[in-house]
């Protein structure tokens, strides 16, 4: 195993590695974490973006965003292995919750 390429977690090795940690994403971080540090959230990831660029405006914002297969980074710790999607990790932690 690289050091970018982290071993995958289950939801209960998640729980068990960052008892704490509680957080339920539901939207487009949904199952991700970082395995150094437990964090939900937020994270940094590398995106392609199509600009309108004219003489007269210079740069538009972006018109058009296109996934990359880049991995999510930690912002809260800044390791430079990605954060996991963890299948099933936030109903988990939603059951747990309850």
């Amino acid at each position: 195993m690289s050091k970018n390429e982290p071993q995958a977690m289950t939801p209960e090795q998640f729980h068990e590695k960052f008892p704490t940690v509680m957080e339920i994403n539901k939207g487009c971080v949904k199952n991700y974490a970082c395995p150094h540090c437990g964090s939900r959230g937020p994270f940094s990831i590398k995106v392609v973006a199509f600009v309108e660029l004219a003489d007269d405006v210079g740069f538009s914002l972006p018109y058009q965003l296109e996934e990359t297969d880049a991995p999510a980074l930690c912002l809260d710790c800044d390791s430079e292995d990605p954060c996991l999607i963890i299948d099933g990790l936030d109903e988990f932690l939603a059951k747990l919750a309850k």
